[in-house]
């Protein structure tokens, strides 16, 4: 199943979203390659999330965010949940 956020169609939105992304990768100090196999994603399609070309459909999202030790609010909007 392949859920779209409306919202992510906006450029700006699906960009800084894969910054996050590979802000928070750097940080853990992983190849893109390395992250792709621990969502079961290809290299290819990972690069495309931080180039903010492509948006995740909401299950790898979610395994983004557990991945990532982020929650999904922080992926899509940037904002830090106090409940983290």
């Amino acid at each position: 199943m392949d859920v779209q956020f409306h919202s992510m169609q906006d450029d700006n939105l699906r960009k800084a979203l894969g910054q996050r992304i590979k802000q928070l990768r750097k940080e853990k100090g992983w190849t893109q390659k390395e992250l792709a196999s621990q969502i079961d994603s290809s290299y290819a399609q990972l690069n495309k999330y931080e180039a903010g070309q492509n948006t995740p459909p909401l299950d790898r999202l979610a395994l983004l965010a557990e991945v990532l030790n982020t929650t999904i609010d922080f992926l899509i909007t940037g904002n830090l949940s106090e409940d983290m």
